[in-house]
C-alpha cells in the first residue's frame, strides 16, 4: 500500500526499521513477516538514500567540506542552508509500504523498543474488521 510521508518521516522510519532488523537479526519470525520487514527496510534506505544526496548537494552548494561528515557553513549562508534543509525534511513522497498483521507476530516475542520501531507498518485484523 502506498502511504505520504514526508522525507523526515522517511528517514526516520528508515533508521528505526534498520535498528529492528540488527537487534532482530538471529531471530526466526515467520516467513511473511520477515519478508515485508526486509522490503520494508529496502524501500526506506533507498529513498533515504536519495534524501541524503539531496542534503549533501545543498551542504556543498553552502559550504566546505571539512571532513567526510562535516561542513563549515560561513554565517552569511547557515540559515539559507537551514532553510533548505527544513524545506527538503517536509517534501512528501508516497512509498510503497507492506503491512503486517499484529495476529502474524503471534509468539514472537518483541520489546516495546522493537515494536515501537515497525509500529508504522503494523496493523491489526480485529480493528479493521470492526470498522
Amino acid at each position: 500500500m502506498k502511504i505520504t510521508l514526508t522525507n523526515h518521516k522517511i528517514y526516520t522510519y528508515a533508521i528505526q526499521i534498520k535498528e529492528f532488523c540488527d537487534e532482530r537479526a538471529e531471530s526466526l519470525m515467520p516467513a511473511r513477516c520477515s519478508f515485508y520487514i526486509y522490503k520494508n527496510l529496502n524501500t526506506l534506505i533507498e529513498a533515504a538514500g536519495c534524501i541524503d544526496k539531496a542534503r549533501q548537494n545543498i551542504l556543498e552548494k553552502y559550504g566546505t567540506q571539512q571532513d567526510e561528515d562535516k561542513f563549515n557553513i560561513d554565517e552569511e549562508s547557515r540559515q539559507l542552508a537551514q532553510d533548505e534543509l527544513n524545506d527538503l525534511s517536509e517534501i512528501e513522497q508516497e512509498i510503497d509500504i507492506h503491512y503486517i498483521y499484529l495476529q502474524d507476530l503471534n509468539g514472537v516475542d518483541l520489546s516495546v523498543k522493537q515494536i515501537s520501531n515497525i509500529s508504522f507498518m503494523l496493523k491489526d485484523k480485529e480493528i479493521e474488521e470492526e470498522n
